[in-house]
Order: structure tokens, then C-alpha cells, then sequence
């Protein structure tokens, strides 16, 4: 059998893997999302074999880690920039999380009837706060990019806003850029620092020394003190 499309594997170890083939893939990846979900990218096409061949060689070196989920309270405010989420209770939909819009004040309202202390509660919550980064995206991240593109000096084809959650930002082969909704909810030096690595990938295609030189200089020599304070950001979502 050939992996042509997504499928969900049981693995002898009792685990359980989403396999996603993908024609731009050339390798196995494996990655382990907040919620302890284990999701792979394989080579369109692949045997099925060989993939979970590969995966299990993969699991022997991915570190274990326990499912980390941001916890909401009602009243909680998350501010980002000039945006603000709120979480309150609403009576209107009592079994739903709502999201609601007024200018830069964004609500999220949680069904009286549902237990905002429960995981399925806070999942949904995130999700709503997902939902509302991306109808936003577009006019809270481009605007920055733009400026960061002019003050550096090379520009892509077009801007994209993506969903991605674990992957932040794409440079594409035909030189256009992905940037996730989620950088909504990063600080403004931060969303820079995403914004110039995939810049820097317009000039460089991969991840050498001669790349991070030009990323750094694009950060204005922080590179490397904005990558670690972003492995370290806490974030309001699951991710």
C-alpha cells in the first residue's frame, strides 16, 4: 500500500500517529503538537512500510512531552497590541463559544452552560481565539511585513495570512510569503523576527550560516536573542 492520502496509524506501543503525505515532502518528519498528538509528514506515494518503518526510528529520538494546555478564566483580557480579547459569559448560545467583534475589542463568549474550567471548555476557547487571530491577520500582520520588506530592501510576490499553528511563517518557491494568524498574539519584535527569517529566505533557501548572517542583519543583530524569547513565549492558544 501507497500513501496517497492522510490516514491514522496504531502503533504497536499503543500510540497513535496522523500521517499526512505531502508531494513537496522528501523525508519522514514526526512532530508532537501541545496536546501530545502525534502527527507525521511523509513522501507522497510512500509505502506504507516504509513510513511506519520510519516513524518508529523517529519516535526513539523525540523527546517526551506531556500535553501543556493554557487554562481561561472569565474576565481573563489578553492584550495584543492594539487588540483585545475578553472572555466572558454569554446566555444567548449557552451550550457554544461565541466570538463577537467591536473594532479592536474581540469577545469570547462562553456558554453558561459549559464548564469553563473543564479541557474540552479551554480547547474550544482557544479555537474561537484561533478563529478570531485570522479574521484579523490580515490587517494587524501585513501592514508590519510591508514596512520590515521596504526597510530591508526585498520584497515577495504577495503576502498570505495562514492557520498554521506550528509553523508561524513559509517562503515559498515561487517567492511568496505565509505568515500564521497567530502571530497576532506575539509582541511587535517578535512578529518581526518571524517576518525577517522568511525574508532572508527569499536570498537564501535554507538554514546555513550564510542565512542566519542575513536574518541577523535583518533584526538588526537580534536574531538570536529573539528565537530564544520566542521558544520561551507563552502562548494564549494551543498550539
Amino acid at each position: 500500500m501507497r500513501l496517497t492520502q492522510s490516514l491514522h496509524i496504531e502503533l504497536s506501543d499503543h500510540r497513535s500517529v496522523t500521517v499526512t503525505p505531502r508531494r513537496n515532502a522528501r523525508n519522514v518528519t514526526l512532530r508532537q503538537n501541545g496536546a501530545g498528538e502525534l502527527r507525521a509528514s511523509v513522501p507522497y506515494g510512500m509505502p506504507l512500510q516504509h513510513a511506519v518503518s520510519s516513524i518508529g526510528t523517529l519516535l526513539t529520538r523525540l523527546p517526551i512531552r506531556t500535553a501543556t494546555e493554557p487554562t481561561y478564566s472569565t474576565g481573563d483580557i489578553i492584550e495584543c497590541g492594539d487588540t483585545r480579547f475578553h472572555i466572558h459569559t454569554q446566555t444567548y448560545r449557552p451550550d457554544k463559544v461565541v466570538v463577537t467583534r467591536h473594532g479592536l475589542e474581540i469577545g469570547i463568549g462562553v456558554g453558561d452552560r459549559l464548564d469553563i474550567t473543564s479541557i474540552a471548555t479551554h480547547r474550544a476557547i482557544s479555537g474561537s481565539l484561533c478563529r478570531a487571530a485570522f479574521a484579523i491577520a490580515r490587517q494587524s500582520i501585513i501592514p508590519q511585513a510591508i514596512e520590515i520588506a521596504r526597510r530591508t530592501g526585498v520584497t515577495p510576490t504577495r503576502w498570505d495570512i495562514g492557520r498554521g499553528k506550528r509553523t508561524l511563517g513559509t517562503c515559498h518557491a515561487d517567492r511568496h510569503i505565509t505568515l500564521s494568524c497567530l502571530l497576532v498574539f506575539l509582541p511587535p519584535h517578535l512578529r518581526e523576527y518571524i517576518i525577517c527569517h522568511e525574508l532572508a529566505h527569499l536570498t537564501e533557501m535554507n538554514h546555513s550560516n550564510q542565512f542566519h548572517k542575513l536574518c541577523d542583519t535583518y533584526c538588526q543583530g537580534m536574531e538570536q536573542m529573539w528565537n530564544k524569547e520566542l521558544k520561551h513565549f507563552k502562548w494564549p492558544v494551543l498550539r
